[in-house]
């Protein structure tokens, strides 16, 4: 369930005009309320026209002091006093609200993706049974600031060979999926992050700066859908069954199983 902050009528029709048909979300016009839904929220959405109103800023930076692994996505005016109140706030996705019924879509879903993310990052770096090796490769590619699109692209950005980022992960996974498995399951979590506010599977490629081609060989390979189909699917059984089929074997983390 998606928790969103809101106090208006009109932001109400805007939010059920921006989210997908059948997104399962829950209104709250009371700060305490809004903040006890967060505690198990895939991420969360903060409607604020003015940051500057009364302590809407400070709830906002209380909120990040105390549930940081919670991706938030503002909404709020693109007005110069408005997004000097920004700076220094770290939040996942600023949507603008005279663009929030073309962009607020994506930004969850990026959102969301960003939360998942992070649990994985969190659980590699507190394994102490990974090698040095695997787990730097691991956090770089689970960054949610780049698309790591190759084996070979990840050697270069590691400063290492290939082949010795697949050793490392034939040590850990010596029957399992492969590394590339891994890159390309990466791939399609970020394509269904984008596809909401994009016209075409075309337009989501090109973001990613991959052939539409390739994201199709992708979705069937790996999940056994055509390409068409893949925005159909429930991005957070996507999520999991990522966990389940990679992160969750390499790390025997208990966590894991129920990200979002």
């Amino acid at each position: 369930m998606l928790p969103v902050y809101t106090r208006g009528r009109s932001q109400l029709s805007i939010l059920r005009a921006a989210l997908p048909t059948g997104a399962t979300y829950d209104t709250f016009a009371d700060w305490t309320s809004f903040q006890r839904a967060l505690v198990d929220a895939p991420c969360a959405v903060i409607w604020l026209d003015w940051l500057g109103d009364g302590d809407a800023l400070h709830r906002l930076t209380d909120v990040r002091r105390r549930l940081p692994d919670v991706p938030v996505v503002l909404v709020t005016r693109k007005d110069a006093d408005n997004v000097r109140l920004l700076k220094g706030l770290v939040v996942e996705e600023v949507v603008w609200l005279n663009d929030a019924p073309n962009s607020l879509a994506t930004a969850v879903a990026r959102a969301e993706t960003c939360g998942a993310l992070h649990l994985v990052r969190a659980a590699i770096r507190s394994d102490r049974h990974l090698s040095h090796r695997l787990r730097e490769m691991l956090l770089y590619a689970c960054d949610r600031g780049h698309v790591v699109r190759s084996v070979t692209a990840l050697g270069l950005a590691l400063h290492c060979d290939r082949r010795t980022l697949w050793y490392a992960w034939h040590q850990a996974m010596p029957r399992g999926p492969r590394l590339e498995d891994f890159l390309h399951w990466l791939t399609i979590l970020h394509a269904t992050a984008l596809r909401p506010s994009l016209r075409s599977w075309e337009e989501v490629a090109a973001e990613l700066q991959i052939d539409k081609r390739t994201l199709a060989r992708y979705a069937t390979r790996l999940l056994g859908v055509e390409l068409r189909d893949l925005s159909a699917l429930d991005r957070r059984e996507l999520v999991a069954t990522f966990c389940a089929t990679f992160v969750g074997r390499l790390l025997a983390d208990p966590r894991l199983d129920n990200a979002p």
